[in-house]
């Protein structure tokens, strides 16, 4: 199982799939680049079953981002569902930052939580109450 996991992740990081649509709208040429793409072009698909961040993993079964360590086994989860209100996902990101697993672990799982969930709950600095599992089920069509 633990293979099968570990190239699921080579072949579906979402950000890695989203940088390359990104990178069809920049100017070409080997200097930096000039331009910014500020639109997300139509053809960025939203965060779907079995992408991944890092070692997370979204299972939109269940609504949650699951951690693997490097050998592909899970470790830990954070349930979406209970991402209801910003100081929730706080929270999971705080805890998951207690571990020992290091900073760029917590990193994406902020990448992930801000790809699937969006910032609508914590958009301009207001707690506003949300519904992480009707947000995810409205966006898996």
């Amino acid at each position: 199982m633990s293979k099968e996991r570990l190239k699921e992740k080579a072949e579906n990081q979402y950000r890695a799939k989203v940088s390359a649509i990104f990178a069809k709208y920049q100017p070409k040429g080997s200097g930096p680049v000039k331009e910014v793409v500020w639109n997300i072009p139509e053809e960025v698909p939203p965060p779907a079953n079995g992408d991944w961040w890092g070692p997370w993993r979204y299972n939109a079964k269940t609504f949650e981002i699951e951690y693997y360590d490097k050998e592909g086994k899970y470790m830990y989860g954070v349930d979406l569902q209970r991402c209801n209100s910003s100081a929730k996902v706080l929270d999971w990101i705080f805890q998951v930052d207690d571990k020992s697993w290091g900073y760029e672990c917590t990193g994406y799982l902020v990448q992930a939580i801000r790809d699937l969930l969006g910032r609508d709950f914590c958009s301009g600095g207001q707690d506003r109450p949300f519904d992480a599992a009707g947000y995810l089920r409205s966006k898996q069509g």
